[in-house]
């Protein structure tokens, strides 16, 4: 086109006619530009997190939920005249499901109550990592060899399988229903938690949480002072970070710090993505 016959304001479009290349005025043109995709497989699923990571947290037992603890073998006694036990002792344990014999387990002590702040009732514990051991003999009792200790073990504490089944991919979504929560533990004991941290969470199945989940935290705005009109007034709450859910009991969950644009602290709040 003439290039003299350009004016301020004028929109351009460049366009093919009958394979030649031209620019034309937008708004003298017949021609409708129209978008167009582009469609590519997706042969591979996109991995969300170290499943390595996840799984090593899990069969530690850093934390337990209230509901797990009943159900999981314990030890019952050590053989020989032994009140504790380490490395090199056999003891017997209870409650195991599972006589495959060969499989390994983590020894957990069970530590301090876990209180939901929303309601002051026990939903969980700490668990206090003890060593681990393999299962030799079958039955009710049956019978583990500890091969590893970091400290002694005794009659009571819990066993988590060393391998723990988890989904071969996470699918990140928004929970199918309201969730408003806190954050109650985080693994390490830290007071501030960053990106990648595994913290714990006062919500699961009972409050529709599930596998994938992706939450919001927040951080409660503070209170400052109206110097205009007197008076107090809460600013409002921040976000903070987010964080998917990968594994989940009936008032727990355990969740992965995916981002953190701030320092996340205990007891700030999670709740539906925005």
């Amino acid at each position: 086109m003439n290039p003299h016959l350009i004016y301020l304001g004028d929109v351009l479009g460049l366009v093919y006619i009958e394979g030649r290349q031209m620019v034309t005025p937008i708004r003298a043109s017949s021609y409708r530009l129209s978008p167009d995709a582009r469609v590519t497989p997706l042969t591979e699923a996109i991995t969300s997190v170290s499943y390595d990571s996840i799984a090593a947290f899990l069969s530690t037992g850093a934390v337990l939920a209230r509901d797990e603890v009943d159900h999981l073998p314990y030890l019952l006694a050590t053989r020989g005249d032994h009140l504790l036990a380490a490395a090199g002792n056999t003891v017997y344990i209870r409650n195991n499901t599972d006589d495959t014999l060969g499989q390994r387990f983590n020894i957990v002590h069970v530590g301090d109550e876990l209180v939901d702040p929303d309601n002051d009732k026990v939903i969980g514990f700490q668990g206090i990592m003890v060593g681990s051991g393999t299962l030799r003999r079958g039955g009710d009792p049956a019978t583990l060899a500890i091969t590893e200790s970091s400290m002694e073990a005794k009659q009571g504490d819990v066993l988590i399988p060393a391998v723990v089944d988890l989904p071969l991919n996470f699918y990140p979504k928004a929970p199918s229903g309201e969730i408003d929560g806190r954050i109650i533990s985080v693994v390490g004991g830290v007071s501030q938690i960053g990106q990648y941290m595994v913290v714990v969470m006062n919500r699961g199945t009972a409050a529709g949480l599930a596998v994938g989940d992706v939450l919001t935290v927040f951080q409660d705005g503070p209170e400052v002072v109206d110097h205009v009109k007197g008076g107090t007034v809460k600013l409002p709450d921040e976000a903070a970070g987010t964080i998917m859910i990968f594994k989940t009991f009936d008032s727990i969950s355990y969740g992965l710090v995916m981002e953190a644009t701030t320092a996340i602290h205990k007891f700030d709040h999670v709740r539906n993505p925005i």
